[in-house]
C-alpha cells in the first residue's frame, strides 16, 4: 500500500507540474494571441486613418487642379484678347502711316489704307484694358498724333512683341524697308 501511495503522490506531483506547465504555455499562448489581435486592430485603425488622409488629399488635389485649370484658361483668354488688340494696333498704325506724305517717298508710291475712327477708338480701349505695360499705347500714340516716318512701325512691332512675351523682343531692325508702302499686285477691294 505504501508503494501505491508513493505512486499516487508521484502522479499527483506530475499532474500539478503538468497543470503548471500547461497553465504557463496556455497563458503565453493566449497572451501572444491577444497581442496579435491588438496589433491587427491597430493596423486596421492606422489603415483607416491613412485612407481618410489619402481621400482628403485627393479631394484637395482635385480642387487645386480645377482652380489651376480655370486660372490657366482665364490667362489664355486674356492673352488672346491682348494679342488681338495688339494686331489691331499694328493694322491701325499701317493705315495711318500709309496716309502720311513723306519727303523721301514720291507721290503714288504709297497706297493709302483706310480705317475708321470707331475702329481706332476701339483699338485704344482694347489695348488699355489688356496690356500690362504702356509701351504699345505710347508707340501707337506717336504714330496717331505725330508727323513721323514709316519706320516708326518697327518701334510699335517691338513693343507688341515685348507685351506679348516673346523672348526676342526685336527681330526686325531694318528701318529702311520696315514699312510696305505699295506692292505691284495691289487689288482694289471696293
Amino acid at each position: 500500500m505504501e508503494g501505491f501511495l508513493v505512486i499516487l503522490q508521484i502522479l499527483t506531483l506530475l499532474g500539478i507540474g503538468g497543470i503548471y506547465f500547461f497553465k504557463k504555455y496556455l497563458f503565453s499562448y493566449s497572451s501572444e494571441k491577444g497581442k496579435n489581435l491588438a496589433t491587427k486592430e491597430d493596423i486596421e485603425e492606422i489603415t483607416r486613418k491613412i485612407e481618410n488622409v489619402k481621400s482628403e488629399y485627393l479631394i484637395e488635389l482635385e480642387t487645386v487642379r480645377v482652380e489651376l485649370s480655370k486660372s490657366l484658361h482665364q490667362k489664355n483668354e486674356v492673352w488672346i484678347m491682348k494679342r488681338n488688340a495688339c494686331l489691331k494696333a499694328l493694322n491701325l498704325a499701317n493705315a495711318i502711316l500709309s496716309n502720311y506724305k513723306y519727303t523721301n517717298i514720291s507721290e503714288g508710291d504709297m497706297t493709302p489704307q483706310r480705317e475708321s475712327i470707331e475702329s481706332a477708338r476701339s483699338c485704344f480701349n482694347e489695348l488699355a484694358c489688356t496690356c500690362e505695360g504702356s509701351e504699345v499705347i505710347k508707340e501707337l500714340k506717336k504714330i496717331v498724333q505725330g508727323s513721323i516716318s514709316p519706320d516708326s512701325i518697327v518701334d510699335l512691332r517691338n513693343a507688341v512683341r515685348k507685351e506679348l512675351g516673346f523672348e526676342n523682343e526685336s527681330i526686325d531692325l531694318d528701318r529702311e524697308f520696315a514699312f510696305i508702302g505699295k506692292i505691284n499686285c495691289d487689288v482694289d477691294r471696293s
